[in-house]
């Protein structure tokens, strides 16, 4: 379901405001915050890429240690597990700190910043909806870039109806990476702890173990090499994330292990509000 009027969507005591096709639901303070953490190099350099959502979502999907070559559930997949397309049309599916990413046409975009493809700009951890009233979020690599993902998740919970769906992903064995900054990890046990007010549907290794090591090899080798310097380690770690990219199609291999979880680059959870 798409928004073409604020039916769903709550007071904050925050005036929303539209532009561009968007509707901001964040204060200039909010604003600013955001926008002197995200001043570092590596995020002008990402969002400069996330200009160009093509390029941005090959790359994603080609070099970075969040993907690898393994049997997992993603969102576009668990979209078409849950729901018809017609259905698709009726329900409000909002992904959460999207990105530049479309899972699919009628899953409304929130983040922070105006990137391409965001129709709602607001806070994740104040998400402008009226209680129950979504079908379903989706939040993929978003819980570890926000200080307070208890306060994320209470927000997901309030604004999902009951037997409302979430699939979320978290990393577990995977370095730091600011965007615009940095602070938590789970293991699969965690992150269902984290979201214990849902029943659990599906969960498992969204990226597996070698995954995790491309992105322990790429840091390693980028910290002596680049000598200190910010932009050259920016530059080393993403040339080692190419070099190392083919180290993730041994995942398919290493998935049929049970005890490759225990050292999984990226888990997920996709559960059902009680």
């Amino acid at each position: 379901m798409k928004l073409t009027e604020p039916q769903f969507i709550s007071s904050l005591n925050v005036p929303y405001r539209k532009d561009g096709g968007r509707l901001y639901f964040i204060d200039s303070e909010t604003k600013k915050a955001f926008d002197k953490k995200a001043a570092s190099d590596v995020n002008a350099f990402k969002r400069t890429v996330k200009q160009y959502p093509a390029l941005y979502e090959f790359l994603w999907k080609v070099i970075s240690p969040g993907v690898s070559c393994i049997r997992r559930l993603l969102p576009a997949k668990a979209l078409r597990q849950l729901f018809t397309e017609k259905e698709l049309t009726e329900k409000l599916i909002v992904n959460i700190g999207s990105g530049i990413k479309v899972v699919h046409p009628e899953v409304i975009n929130l983040d922070i910043y105006p990137l391409p493809h965001v129709e709602l700009v607001a806070d994740v951890a104040r998400l402008p909806f009226r209680d129950e009233c979504v079908d379903m979020v989706i939040c993929e690599s978003v819980l570890e870039h926000v200080a307070r993902p208890e306060r994320v998740i209470s927000e997901i919970t309030r604004v999902l109806k009951q037997r409302g769906y979430i699939y979320v992903s978290v990393p577990f064995v995977y370095p730091f990476h600011a965007s615009p900054n940095d602070y938590f990890r789970w293991s699969g046990n965690g992150i269902r702890e984290s979201f214990n007010g849902f029943d659990e549907i599906q969960s498992g290794m969204r990226a597996g173990p070698m995954a995790a090591l491309q992105g322990v090899l790429m840091h390693l080798f980028a910290i002596p090499l680049s000598l200190g310097n910010g932009k050259f380690y920016i530059f080393w770690n993403n040339l080692f994330m190419v070099i190392f990219a083919p180290l993730k199609i041994l995942d398919f291999l290493f998935s049929a292990f049970p005890h490759a979880s225990d050292i999984a680059a990226d888990v997920y959870f996709l559960g059902r509000k009680k």
